[in-house]
């Protein structure tokens, strides 16, 4: 969000925005800065706003981690923790463990960005796109790079797929659908692989990995383009 053309997360202002601007913000989907520094700015935030509000309670009792937990947590849902670097992760976010539960907090270092991942790519037949990163050893990489021609795909307005009889894992996917989250590359019932708008997803589908869409618009259209990058 911009605020007389400047990136209002980086402005001298930042900490003395409403809370109902910082939702915007993190909700906004095409980002301004990093969610490094997203996350990094709205933390400082939450806590200056705590500390402020016990300044003026005089509380003696009062908790700073369980105060700062219970401001933040409407905002974290929209923080994509899995597009940042593993350093700063394990510099920053780790040091604010308390904000998570022990599952919460392995995930996120479990599915961070690394060299040992591999991008996929889904472009529509407007050059909208969608992406995601997928650890080396996962069963869908070769599946995708199998398909014959990746423009060979059914498309409806809210999901397509490639018709395709891949096998689906017998062990249940990790993934989980989650609030915040637009697209998800997933295994459709019959074997499919494909993509789907949240509101479609249902515990029929195996969750492969949750997408990000590079530009706002993204429509599922004939001929679009699945390939590995």
């Amino acid at each position: 969000m911009k605020e007389k053309g400047l990136n209002l997360v980086e402005s001298d202002g930042f900490m003395e925005t409403p809370k109902e601007i910082i939702k915007k913000i993190v909700c906004f989907e095409e980002r301004l800065v990093t969610e490094e520094k997203l996350f990094e700015k709205v933390y400082q935030w939450t806590e200056k706003q705590v500390t402020d509000k016990q300044n003026e309670a005089n509380n003696e009792t009062f908790d700073l981690n369980n105060s700062i937990k219970s401001e933040i947590k409407e905002f974290l849902p929209f923080i994509n923790f899995k597009k940042m670097k593993l350093s700063f992760l394990h510099n920053f976010v780790v040091k604010k463990g308390f904000l998570f539960s022990f599952d919460e907090l392995s995930e996120i270092l479990e599915n961070a960005e690394s060299e040992l991942k591999v991008k996929v790519m889904i472009t529509s037949a407007n050059g909208k796109s969608l992406n995601c990163m997928l650890p080396l050893g996962s069963h869908a990489i070769e599946n995708i790079k199998s398909l014959k021609t990746s423009f060979n795909c059914v498309s409806y307005r809210q999901y397509l797929y490639w018709r395709t009889e891949f096998k689906i894992p017998s062990t249940p996917s990790p993934l989980k659908k989650r609030n915040g989250v637009e697209w998800y590359l997933h295994y459709f019932g019959l074997g499919h692989i494909g993509v789907s708008h949240h509101s479609l997803i249902d515990d029929s589908d195996y969750l492969i990995a949750e997408m990000t869409a590079l530009t706002s618009g993204f429509e599922c259209t004939p001929y679009c383009k699945i390939e590995i990058e």
